[in-house]
């Protein structure tokens, strides 16, 4: 953290100083506001942050004797405030303390109480819900594939493919308290700002729908996104495009149903077949068909079982032609 000419700029003794806050035990939520809007304030404060968070990974193999070495220099940071020698040179000391807390620390995360690295995956058709020991409920939909990082300094969702909803847990009794919350996606790093969201990943793109508080999407820029909206992000360099849905419910599935709205029939069938091992053929004529209604996904064939029911009301008829193969046309 300290600059290459041994002397903390504004930013890093900035930062030092937001660090011990929220380590203190005593920052406020309007504390961490606060931080939020000084790292979305310059693009620099917010490097300077993703640079702390960094040392994690790039010193988990420090050894043991960094742990004494980090208390030493802490202790001759407190001398040095004691016998004022100045507030610069303190923070100095107490930044490469602080640097060095974490990466002795690192080096404990395999064997502390804090640690977690598990993976975990949802076959087609079934549904997962967890409670992680910080409070946070997490409920994979079908198909997912998850692997969660807890470490001592943040907490991590990796969501390689899938769909998973998130309440973030306030994590008072972790080792650190407060950590920041991140999802991990192959198009997107999303951080939690104490909030229930939805994150959907497919081949093309990550969706994000926050129902609660809000979600920053980091990227080219920052971008918080708030309770109610919707976007997807296809590449990390590119902006995100907010939604607007409104044929679809994209919180349904954490109830067992699909609720449509006006939903094109192709659509709708794409979004069936998430639940089903099932391809579905149709013409155009038939895929611009709108269907609307709740249906229940909690069935042993959920696709077949919602497309006889789309049947009974529109002029399509239902043709298997495998066990994995569908065809609707048009009567």
């Amino acid at each position: 953290m300290p600059s290459s000419s041994g002397v903390f700029s504004d930013i890093e003794e900035a930062l030092v100083s937001w660090s011990v806050k929220l380590a203190s035990g005593q920052a406020t939520e309007r504390d961490y506001e606060d931080f939020h809007q000084w790292r979305a304030s310059n693009p620099a404060h917010e490097q300077a942050w993703q640079k702390l968070q960094a040392l994690e990974a790039n010193l988990v193999n420090m050894p043991e004797t960094a742990k004494t070495l980090a208390i030493n220099t802490l202790d001759a940071a407190s001398r040095q405030r004691a016998v004022h020698h100045g507030r610069r040179k303190a923070l100095k000391l107490l930044g490469i303390g602080l640097v060095l807390v974490t990466s002795g620390a690192c080096f404990l995360n395999d064997h502390g109480p804090w640690a977690l690295e598990t993976e975990y995956a949802v076959p087609i058709g079934k549904k997962m819900q967890l409670d992680l020991a910080d409070g946070t409920r997490l409920m994979l939909n079908t198909n997912t594939r998850i692997k969660v990082h807890y470490s001592l300094l943040k907490r991590e969702i990796v969501l390689t493919s899938g769909e998973i909803y998130i309440a973030t847990g306030s994590d008072s009794e972790g080792p650190w308290a407060h950590r920041s919350f991140w999802v991990q996606t192959p198009n997107a790093s999303l951080e939690a700002l104490g909030t229930q969201f939805t994150a959907d990943q497919n081949k093309q793109r990550t969706r994000l729908h926050v129902i609660e508080s809000a979600v920053a999407i980091h990227g080219a820029q920052t971008l918080n996104v708030h309770a109610g909206e919707s976007y997807d992000i296809y590449a990390a360099n590119q902006d995100p495009i907010k939604t607007a849905d409104t044929h679809f419910d994209p919180t349904g599935w954490m109830d067992g149903v699909l609720v449509a709205k006006g939903m094109r029939l192709d659509n709708f069938a794409s979004e069936l077949s998430r639940y089903q091992a099932v391809h579905i053929q149709m013409d155009s004529e038939v895929a611009a068909m709108t269907v609307s209604g709740v249906f229940q996904l909690n069935q042993q064939y959920p696709a077949v079982h919602a497309l006889r029911a789309v049947a009974r009301s529109l002029p399509i008829k239902l043709s298997p032609l495998s066990a994995t193969q569908l065809q609707i046309e048009k009567k």
